[in-house]
Protein backbone atom coordinates (compact mmCIF):
# COMPACT_ATOMS: atom_id res chain seq x y z
CA UNK A 1 0.00 0.00 0.00
CA UNK A 2 1.61 3.20 -0.84
CA UNK A 3 2.26 5.96 1.43
CA UNK A 4 3.77 9.21 2.13
CA UNK A 5 3.38 9.91 -1.44
CA UNK A 6 5.58 12.83 -2.49
CA UNK A 7 3.25 15.95 -4.48
CA UNK A 8 5.76 16.48 -7.52
CA UNK A 9 8.36 13.46 -7.97
CA UNK A 10 12.16 14.69 -7.51
CA UNK A 11 15.40 12.94 -7.63
CA UNK A 12 13.78 8.96 -8.67
CA UNK A 13 16.99 7.43 -7.83
CA UNK A 14 16.78 8.40 -3.87
CA UNK A 15 13.66 6.27 -3.66
CA UNK A 16 12.04 8.37 -1.53
CA UNK A 17 9.37 9.50 -3.30
CA UNK A 18 6.66 7.36 -1.54
CA UNK A 19 6.88 4.47 0.87
CA UNK A 20 5.17 1.12 1.24
CA UNK A 21 3.45 0.05 4.41
CA UNK A 22 1.10 -3.14 5.27
CA UNK A 23 -0.87 -3.62 7.83
CA UNK A 24 -3.48 -5.90 9.49
CA UNK A 25 -7.50 -5.68 9.92
CA UNK A 26 -7.36 -4.10 13.49
CA UNK A 27 -9.88 -3.97 16.04
CA UNK A 28 -9.27 -1.72 18.90
CA UNK A 29 -10.32 -1.91 22.61
CA UNK A 30 -11.66 0.70 24.24
CA UNK A 31 -8.73 3.51 25.27
CA UNK A 32 -10.13 6.75 26.13
CA UNK A 33 -13.43 9.46 25.45
CA UNK A 34 -14.73 8.69 21.70
CA UNK A 35 -16.10 12.36 21.42
CA UNK A 36 -19.22 11.90 18.82
CA UNK A 37 -17.82 12.99 15.13
CA UNK A 38 -20.82 14.82 14.18
CA UNK A 39 -20.12 17.46 16.63
CA UNK A 40 -16.87 18.35 14.24
CA UNK A 41 -19.34 18.98 11.23
CA UNK A 42 -18.44 22.44 10.14
CA UNK A 43 -14.40 21.34 10.45
CA UNK A 44 -15.25 18.24 8.61
CA UNK A 45 -16.83 19.74 5.80
CA UNK A 46 -14.05 22.48 5.31
CA UNK A 47 -11.40 19.30 4.89
CA UNK A 48 -13.49 16.66 3.13
CA UNK A 49 -12.05 17.70 -0.29
CA UNK A 50 -8.89 17.92 0.74
CA UNK A 51 -6.17 14.96 0.74
CA UNK A 52 -4.83 14.73 4.24
CA UNK A 53 -2.70 11.99 5.99
CA UNK A 54 -0.20 9.33 5.53
CA UNK A 55 -2.93 7.74 3.15
CA UNK A 56 -6.46 7.65 2.76
CA UNK A 57 -7.04 4.03 4.33
CA UNK A 58 -5.23 5.52 7.43
CA UNK A 59 -7.66 8.45 8.02
CA UNK A 60 -10.32 5.91 7.22
CA UNK A 61 -9.54 3.36 9.60
CA UNK A 62 -9.75 6.14 12.12
CA UNK A 63 -13.09 7.47 11.46
CA UNK A 64 -14.43 4.10 11.81
CA UNK A 65 -12.77 2.86 14.72
CA UNK A 66 -10.81 5.25 16.72
CA UNK A 67 -11.02 4.54 20.12
CA UNK A 68 -9.88 7.79 21.40
CA UNK A 69 -11.68 11.01 19.90
CA UNK A 70 -11.56 15.24 21.39
CA UNK A 71 -13.24 17.16 19.12
CA UNK A 72 -12.80 20.76 20.64
CA UNK A 73 -13.82 23.78 19.64
CA UNK A 74 -11.68 26.68 20.85
CA UNK A 75 -14.29 29.82 21.96
CA UNK A 76 -11.84 31.38 24.53
CA UNK A 77 -8.20 31.32 25.29
CA UNK A 78 -7.17 27.95 25.97
CA UNK A 79 -4.50 25.47 27.06
CA UNK A 80 -4.74 21.82 27.47
CA UNK A 81 -2.76 18.73 27.43
CA UNK A 82 -3.65 15.62 26.29
CA UNK A 83 -1.58 12.31 26.89
CA UNK A 84 -2.10 9.01 25.72
CA UNK A 85 0.59 6.30 27.21
CA UNK A 86 0.42 3.07 25.43
CA UNK A 87 1.37 -0.35 27.37
CA UNK A 88 0.55 -4.14 27.11
CA UNK A 89 -2.69 -3.77 27.96
CA UNK A 90 -3.25 -0.96 25.71
CA UNK A 91 -1.52 -1.75 22.43
CA UNK A 92 -3.35 0.11 19.96
CA UNK A 93 -4.27 3.78 19.76
CA UNK A 94 -6.44 4.93 17.10
CA UNK A 95 -6.95 8.72 18.49
CA UNK A 96 -8.74 11.27 16.72
CA UNK A 97 -7.97 14.69 17.52
CA UNK A 98 -9.95 17.76 15.61
CA UNK A 99 -9.44 21.35 16.81
CA UNK A 100 -11.65 24.21 15.54
CA UNK A 101 -10.16 27.96 17.11
CA UNK A 102 -12.69 30.36 16.21
CA UNK A 103 -12.64 34.22 15.69
CA UNK A 104 -10.05 35.99 17.81
CA UNK A 105 -8.73 32.99 20.52
CA UNK A 106 -5.87 31.70 21.47
CA UNK A 107 -5.10 27.89 22.39
CA UNK A 108 -1.97 26.14 23.12
CA UNK A 109 -2.12 22.26 22.93
CA UNK A 110 0.62 19.80 24.17
CA UNK A 111 -0.40 16.28 22.92
CA UNK A 112 1.88 13.41 24.27
CA UNK A 113 2.69 10.05 23.41
CA UNK A 114 4.53 7.07 25.60
CA UNK A 115 5.10 3.94 25.85
CA UNK A 116 4.89 2.50 29.77
CA UNK A 117 7.01 -1.30 28.63
CA UNK A 118 8.84 -1.98 26.07
CA UNK A 119 6.12 -3.41 24.18
CA UNK A 120 5.16 -3.81 20.69
CA UNK A 121 2.30 -1.18 20.03
CA UNK A 122 0.65 0.46 17.31
CA UNK A 123 -0.57 3.92 17.22
CA UNK A 124 -2.55 5.41 14.00
CA UNK A 125 -3.16 9.19 15.39
CA UNK A 126 -4.72 11.66 12.94
CA UNK A 127 -5.31 15.52 14.03
CA UNK A 128 -7.00 18.27 11.91
CA UNK A 129 -6.67 21.82 13.25
CA UNK A 130 -9.15 25.03 11.39
CA UNK A 131 -7.80 28.21 12.69
CA UNK A 132 -10.51 31.13 11.51
CA UNK A 133 -9.86 34.35 11.65
CA UNK A 134 -7.09 35.90 14.27
CA UNK A 135 -7.31 32.43 15.39
CA UNK A 136 -3.55 31.90 17.05
CA UNK A 137 -3.21 28.06 17.96
CA UNK A 138 0.41 26.46 19.06
CA UNK A 139 0.63 22.65 18.84
CA UNK A 140 3.01 20.74 20.56
CA UNK A 141 3.41 16.91 19.16
CA UNK A 142 5.52 14.84 21.61
CA UNK A 143 6.84 11.50 20.67
CA UNK A 144 8.43 9.17 22.99
CA UNK A 145 7.88 5.67 22.49
CA UNK A 146 10.09 2.67 22.12
CA UNK A 147 11.62 0.94 19.41
CA UNK A 148 9.47 -1.95 19.27
CA UNK A 149 6.54 1.11 18.07
CA UNK A 150 4.66 1.07 14.62
CA UNK A 151 3.33 4.40 14.07
CA UNK A 152 1.48 6.50 11.24
CA UNK A 153 0.81 10.04 11.91
CA UNK A 154 -1.43 12.18 10.07
CA UNK A 155 -1.66 16.17 10.38
CA UNK A 156 -4.31 18.76 8.37
CA UNK A 157 -4.10 22.14 9.20
CA UNK A 158 -6.26 24.97 7.68
CA UNK A 159 -5.77 28.73 8.45
CA UNK A 160 -8.03 31.30 7.88
CA UNK A 161 -6.83 35.25 7.33
CA UNK A 162 -4.40 36.38 9.82
CA UNK A 163 -4.52 33.27 11.59
CA UNK A 164 -0.96 31.60 13.04
CA UNK A 165 -0.98 28.16 13.17
CA UNK A 166 2.85 27.08 14.59
CA UNK A 167 3.55 23.05 14.99
CA UNK A 168 6.42 22.24 16.98
CA UNK A 169 7.29 18.74 16.61
CA UNK A 170 9.70 16.55 18.84
CA UNK A 171 10.50 13.11 18.08
CA UNK A 172 12.62 11.52 20.84
CA UNK A 173 11.49 7.67 19.96
CA UNK A 174 10.11 5.63 17.69
CA UNK A 175 10.53 2.41 16.09
CA UNK A 176 8.72 2.43 12.47
CA UNK A 177 7.24 5.80 11.88
CA UNK A 178 5.39 7.69 9.13
CA UNK A 179 4.38 10.97 9.40
CA UNK A 180 2.49 13.50 7.18
CA UNK A 181 2.01 17.02 7.40
CA UNK A 182 -0.72 18.86 4.70
CA UNK A 183 -1.73 22.38 5.35
CA UNK A 184 -3.25 24.68 3.32
CA UNK A 185 -2.88 28.63 4.05
CA UNK A 186 -6.16 29.89 2.80
CA UNK A 187 -6.43 33.35 4.68
CA UNK A 188 -4.41 36.02 3.52
CA UNK A 189 -1.73 37.63 5.64
CA UNK A 190 -2.17 33.80 7.46
CA UNK A 191 0.78 32.09 8.46
CA UNK A 192 1.86 28.41 9.29
CA UNK A 193 4.93 27.05 10.82
CA UNK A 194 6.98 24.51 11.48
CA UNK A 195 9.80 23.79 14.40
CA UNK A 196 10.87 20.17 14.29
CA UNK A 197 13.05 18.17 16.44
CA UNK A 198 14.67 14.26 16.49
CA UNK A 199 17.04 12.05 17.48
CA UNK A 200 17.03 8.64 15.68
CA UNK A 201 18.86 5.71 16.99
CA UNK A 202 19.17 2.05 16.68
CA UNK A 203 17.38 0.94 13.56
CA UNK A 204 14.86 3.19 13.56
CA UNK A 205 13.14 4.49 10.75
CA UNK A 206 11.56 7.57 9.93
CA UNK A 207 9.73 8.71 6.95
CA UNK A 208 8.75 12.42 6.85
CA UNK A 209 6.43 14.85 4.69
CA UNK A 210 5.20 18.07 4.92
CA UNK A 211 3.32 19.63 2.12
CA UNK A 212 2.19 23.22 2.68
CA UNK A 213 0.02 25.20 0.36
CA UNK A 214 -0.34 28.50 0.45
CA UNK A 215 -3.01 30.01 -1.53
CA UNK A 216 -3.63 33.85 0.51
CA UNK A 217 -1.84 37.03 -0.52
CA UNK A 218 0.99 37.68 2.09
CA UNK A 219 1.12 34.37 3.35
CA UNK A 220 3.73 32.81 4.83
CA UNK A 221 5.14 29.33 6.43
CA UNK A 222 8.51 28.22 7.51
CA UNK A 223 9.61 24.88 7.87
CA UNK A 224 12.50 23.80 10.30
CA UNK A 225 13.65 20.65 11.47
CA UNK A 226 16.99 19.17 13.03
CA UNK A 227 17.88 15.50 13.55
CA UNK A 228 20.16 14.09 14.91
CA UNK A 229 20.93 10.29 13.56
CA UNK A 230 23.44 7.51 14.93
CA UNK A 231 23.78 3.67 14.71
CA UNK A 232 21.37 2.38 12.06
CA UNK A 233 18.76 4.14 11.89
CA UNK A 234 17.19 5.19 8.36
CA UNK A 235 15.09 8.65 7.23
CA UNK A 236 13.17 10.16 4.72
CA UNK A 237 12.66 13.78 4.65
CA UNK A 238 10.33 15.39 2.26
CA UNK A 239 9.25 19.02 1.86
CA UNK A 240 7.36 21.04 -0.13
CA UNK A 241 6.02 24.80 -0.38
CA UNK A 242 3.21 25.38 -3.27
CA UNK A 243 2.28 28.77 -3.58
CA UNK A 244 -0.33 28.67 -5.87
CA UNK A 245 -1.81 31.31 -7.89
CA UNK A 246 -3.36 34.02 -5.96
CA UNK A 247 -0.26 34.00 -3.04
CA UNK A 248 1.14 37.14 -3.86
CA UNK A 249 3.59 38.67 -1.98
CA UNK A 250 3.90 35.66 -0.32
CA UNK A 251 6.82 34.58 1.55
CA UNK A 252 8.18 30.80 2.50
CA UNK A 253 11.21 28.69 3.71
CA UNK A 254 11.90 25.19 4.24
CA UNK A 255 15.19 23.69 5.70
CA UNK A 256 16.77 20.58 7.25
CA UNK A 257 19.77 19.54 9.24
CA UNK A 258 20.72 16.69 10.18
CA UNK A 259 24.01 15.71 12.56
CA UNK A 260 25.38 12.41 11.04
CA UNK A 261 26.60 10.38 14.29
CA UNK A 262 27.78 7.36 12.42
CA UNK A 263 28.66 6.00 9.17
CA UNK A 264 26.16 3.62 9.13
CA UNK A 265 23.40 5.79 9.13
CA UNK A 266 20.91 6.94 5.69
CA UNK A 267 19.68 9.93 5.38
CA UNK A 268 17.74 11.27 2.48
CA UNK A 269 16.25 14.68 1.79
CA UNK A 270 14.00 16.16 -0.85
CA UNK A 271 12.72 19.68 -0.13
CA UNK A 272 10.69 21.10 -2.97
CA UNK A 273 9.16 24.60 -4.03
CA UNK A 274 6.55 24.70 -6.73
CA UNK A 275 5.83 28.31 -7.48
CA UNK A 276 2.64 29.58 -9.97
CA UNK A 277 2.49 33.15 -8.70
CA UNK A 278 4.64 36.40 -9.07
CA UNK A 279 6.18 38.40 -6.46
CA UNK A 280 6.96 35.47 -3.88
CA UNK A 281 9.86 34.74 -1.90
CA UNK A 282 10.78 31.34 -1.89
CA UNK A 283 13.85 29.69 0.27
CA UNK A 284 15.07 25.91 0.50
CA UNK A 285 17.90 23.95 1.70
CA UNK A 286 19.21 21.10 3.60
CA UNK A 287 22.74 19.59 5.02
CA UNK A 288 23.48 16.10 6.43
CA UNK A 289 26.91 15.97 7.41
CA UNK A 290 29.32 14.84 10.82
CA UNK A 291 30.31 17.19 13.51
CA UNK A 292 33.16 19.35 12.33
CA UNK A 293 36.14 18.37 14.01
CA UNK A 294 37.54 21.98 14.45
CA UNK A 295 34.17 22.89 16.45
CA UNK A 296 35.28 19.42 18.23
CA UNK A 297 38.83 20.29 19.14
CA UNK A 298 37.54 23.76 20.34
CA UNK A 299 35.02 22.93 22.66
CA UNK A 300 37.29 20.22 23.53
CA UNK A 301 40.25 22.84 24.40
CA UNK A 302 37.79 23.96 27.04
CA UNK A 303 38.13 21.13 29.09
CA UNK A 304 35.49 19.08 27.79
CA UNK A 305 35.87 15.61 26.61
CA UNK A 306 35.11 14.34 23.63
CA UNK A 307 31.72 12.75 24.40
CA UNK A 308 30.63 15.91 26.24
CA UNK A 309 31.34 17.78 23.54
CA UNK A 310 29.76 15.82 21.03
CA UNK A 311 26.47 15.86 23.58
CA UNK A 312 26.93 19.71 23.45
CA UNK A 313 26.80 19.91 19.73
CA UNK A 314 23.72 17.69 19.72
CA UNK A 315 21.78 19.01 22.32
CA UNK A 316 22.44 22.45 20.64
CA UNK A 317 20.40 21.26 17.63
CA UNK A 318 17.65 20.19 19.37
CA UNK A 319 17.00 21.66 22.80
CA UNK A 320 16.01 25.08 21.03
CA UNK A 321 12.39 22.75 20.02
CA UNK A 322 12.35 21.10 23.35
CA UNK A 323 12.70 24.81 25.52
CA UNK A 324 9.63 25.92 24.03
CA UNK A 325 7.23 23.72 25.39
CA UNK A 326 5.67 25.55 28.21
CA UNK A 327 5.31 22.40 30.28
CA UNK A 328 8.32 22.26 32.66
CA UNK A 329 7.99 19.02 34.46
CA UNK A 330 7.84 17.99 30.38
CA UNK A 331 10.67 19.52 28.99
CA UNK A 332 12.56 18.59 31.80
CA UNK A 333 11.62 14.94 31.42
CA UNK A 334 12.70 15.09 27.21
CA UNK A 335 16.23 16.49 27.88
CA UNK A 336 16.98 13.41 30.40
CA UNK A 337 15.16 11.09 27.94
CA UNK A 338 17.95 12.93 25.16
CA UNK A 339 20.78 12.80 27.50
CA UNK A 340 20.20 8.71 28.05
CA UNK A 341 20.38 8.50 24.47
CA UNK A 342 23.67 9.76 23.92
CA UNK A 343 24.88 8.07 26.86
CA UNK A 344 23.62 4.51 25.49
CA UNK A 345 26.12 2.81 22.96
Amino acid sequence: MLANVISSPTFRYLKGNKADIEFEDITPKPYANVDDNSKAEELNKEFENLEIGVNKELVQLNNEKANARYIIKVDKDTDKTIKYELSAQNDVLLDDIKIQAEKNTKSSFIIDYSNKENEKTFRNSVLYVYAKENANVDIFLVSRQNDNAKIYQSVGVITKENANVNLYQVELGMGDKLFSCQANVDGNKSVFNIDGAYFLEKKQTFDMLYNVNLFGAQSESQITVNGVQKDESRKVFKGTLDFKRGARASKGSESEYVTLLDKTVRSKSLPIILCSEENITGNHAASAGQIDEDMLFYIMSRGFSRYEATSLIVEARLVPVIDKLPDTKLRDTLLENLKEKMTRR
